[in-house]
């Protein structure tokens, strides 16, 4: 079975959803120019339970063998693909693909796309398949086929900045956000070609460690997040960039979710340079765009060393808390512990909903020698168990 041989179409990807063309990218996304100023306002209403005393039955691995997972990617809420390594293995020949055509209950290895083998890149991600287009994300490159996948090539944006830099896809858009030399650059081009359009958002991004970009976009909104230089960043407002004070202190949020133009979720609580405007990990949501937080839940009296968003819908939400996975489902005013790793040295590493009771989360193991675990849920979060591959 063909890595590409069934047209697929995206059904929606997290932090996206805009129909836009590239050269006309800020004239077709406003904000209404009477909005408040971005202001935190914390209200702590609960703190997460304390981990269970018993780890749950089902072990993780301990050696690293057979299929590693590092991504996943569902076009519809059915036909999905998981990205990762076999091990053990010489070297990038161990790049592997796990197929799905029935919401992840079943995977099969199938054969990779040209753009996933060789070269040293690291973090291979399918980004977009819709036809005869597809796109594939590396760390430092894009990859794009407009013919079925019968020919590849690489469609990175020139002068793209090294390696900080992130890229999304949805409806019909690749966007490719950097920051380089003290500017933020957003490059987007239709899903078809890549005719790169560059719009230069002005955004104070100081000085410091290298800078990190990271765009979101919902509806007639958008936002940009600078990382690593203090709390940077901008908000398209009436269809021009502005500067957007972040609500998370100097490093800013852990993650962030904008789930509508309206509704937007953060982490609070992120290791880094810089301080933060309080202690612990906080749950702050926004139901006016960005312009104003409220803090919903303490999630942890510390600063963790890793926290993941995995929201689902505006009730159902789930945190990733180093080895943990904590579900709400009211919207984060209480929360229990859904999963707990039964090996030390893991953490959440990342995770999606593909419809409102089936997600996925992927595991890390940094320590010792590093594995990966993807994890499933298919009762919106409330129970997870480990996903086993063909």
């Amino acid at each position: 079975m063909g890595f590409w041989t069934k047209p697929v179409f995206l059904a929606g990807v997290v932090g996206i959803g805009v129909p836009v063309a590239a050269a006309a990218l800020v004239a077709s996304l406003t904000i209404r120019p009477d909005e408040p100023s971005p202001v935190a306002t914390p209200r702590t209403t609960t703190t997460a339970p304390a981990p269970a005393s018993t780890a749950p039955s089902s072990a993780i691995m301990a050696n690293p063998v057979g299929f590693q997972p590092e991504s996943i990617y569902f076009s519809t809420a059915e036909e999905g693909w998981v990205t990762g390594r076999n091990l053990p293995c010489p070297g990038t020949a161990c790049v592997a693909v796990q197929h799905t055509s029935d919401g992840g209950r079943i995977w099969q290895q199938v054969d990779n796309p040209v753009a996933l083998l060789g070269g040293q890149d690291a973090d291979r991600t399918i980004l977009y398949s819709d036809g005869p287009n597809r796109w594939v994300a590396t760390d430092q490159h894009l990859f794009a086929t407009h013919d079925d996948g019968a020919t590849w090539h690489d469609a990175t944006p020139p002068d793209l900045g090294p390696k900080h830099w992130s890229v999304s896809a949805g409806d019909n858009t690749i966007r490719a956000l950097d920051v380089l030399d003290g500017q933020v650059r957003l490059r987007t081009t239709p899903v078809d070609d890549e005719s790169w359009t560059q719009t230069n958002i002005p955004a104070d991004t100081g000085t410091g460690p290298v800078a990190t970009g990271n765009l979101q976009v919902q509806g007639n909104r958008a936002w940009v997040m600078v990382y690593n230089r203090g709390a940077t960043g901008a908000r398209l407002t009436d269809g021009v960039w502005k500067d957007w004070k972040l609500p998370c202190g100097g490093n800013g949020p852990a993650d962030w979710h904008a789930s509508s133009p309206n509704r937007m979720i953060l982490l609070c609580g992120r290791p880094g340079p810089y301080g933060d405007d309080a202690s612990g990990l906080r749950l702050l949501t926004s139901s006016d765009g960005g312009a104003d937080f409220t803090e919903t839940a303490q999630l942890s009296p510390t600063i963790p060393h890793s926290s993941v968003l995995i929201p689902d819908d505006s009730a159902h939400i789930v945190v990733g808390v180093e080895d943990q996975l904590l579900v709400s489902g009211d919207g984060g005013d209480t929360w229990t512990t859904a999963y707990t790793a039964p090996e030390p040295g893991w953490d959440v590493r990342s995770g999606r909903f593909i419809s409102a009771a089936d997600g996925f989360a992927v595991l890390t193991r940094g320590s010792g020698t590093p594995a990966t675990q993807l994890l499933a849920t298919h009762d919106a979060g409330r129970t997870w168990a480990p996903v086993a591959f063909g």
